[in-house]
């Protein structure tokens, strides 16, 4: 139902594109709306937990409608601004939640060639600085265990991390089980190398 109504009220834009020959990416945007005012996808609220995770579930559809109508694959960013000021007790109870949120909207049936799903992390924000539920280190490996792409959006990093480091804590293994199914290249010098014993 959210995503007809999606294509009903902006099948302008898919008309805008393909005047231009170009492609469109989804932000399901997971902030900006009345049951985003404490947490998302990793709240304990489980009608609220319910509410986002059908909203993810509709943008992977909403996405797929682009890629069909367009013609070429869409990619789907996911990232939520869930996190706390403070340090909490309970450390591991929300990222439970967030992965378990996860697992249920990408557990939709979908085209991996036509929707490209991505799990963007964020270290810290204004409100945040304590502790954010979809850091670096947990979105870098549930994307690689999930066959999804990790985001790395070099504006969510603390100012003395680069990507570069990011890209160095990746086995060649590592990287080519996250590449597979994307024209993806990394010199593998730029990847960690194990040591052989």
């Amino acid at each position: 139902m959210v995503a007809q109504t999606f294509q009903k009220h902006n099948h302008k834009w898919v008309e805008y594109a393909k005047e231009r020959n170009m492609g469109i990416d989804f932000n399901p945007t997971f902030f900006s709306h009345e049951k985003a005012a404490k947490l998302t996808l990793s709240i304990p609220d489980e009608e609220i937990r319910r509410f986002w995770i059908r909203h993810g579930q509709a943008c992977i559809r909403i996405s797929r409608y682009f890629a069909e109508e367009l013609g070429q694959s869409c990619v789907m960013n996911i990232w939520i601004p869930d996190g706390y000021k403070d340090i909490l007790a309970d450390r591991l109870g929300p990222r439970a939640r967030f992965k378990d949120s996860l697992d249920q909207i990408l557990s939709i049936p979908y085209d991996r060639f036509k929707v490209y799903v991505c799990l963007e992390s964020k270290v810290f924000g204004i409100g945040l600085e304590s502790y954010t539920f979809g850091s670096s280190e947990f979105c870098l490996n549930y994307a690689a265990k999930n066959g999804i792409i990790s985001l790395m959006d070099n504006g969510y990093y603390h100012p003395a991390e680069v990507v570069s480091d990011k890209l160095q804590t990746i086995t060649p293994e590592d990287f080519r089980a996250l590449a597979k199914d994307f024209k993806v290249t990394l010199p593998e010098r730029f990847l960690c190398q194990l040591p052989t014993t």
